[in-house]
């Protein structure tokens, strides 16, 4: 399926929140110009951060996406 699909849908991000952001609860809707592009697992704070399975059209790290909660936040590749 990897070679007849070109890889796999989703591929997980890091999501840099903005430092006053709430943290967003697991299941929360990632969105780039009021499309869903994916949804959050993990969160933590310090620095604010949350974990996210982002749709492959949309895997661009540096991109400024949305919250339906309404926070803002930068997509980061994690460490391999």
């Amino acid at each position: 399926r990897m070679d007849t699909y070109g890889g796999p849908p989703r591929r997980l991000f890091l999501l840099e929140l903005e430092p006053s952001a709430p943290l967003p609860a697991p299941g929360t809707r990632v969105l780039q110009d009021g499309t869903e592009i994916g949804r959050t697992g993990s969160a933590a704070h310090d620095p604010s951060c949350a974990l996210a399975l982002i749709a492959k059209k949309a895997w661009s790290p540096g991109l400024a996406v949305e919250l339906a909660d309404g926070a803002r936040a930068v997509m980061r590749e994690l460490p391999r």
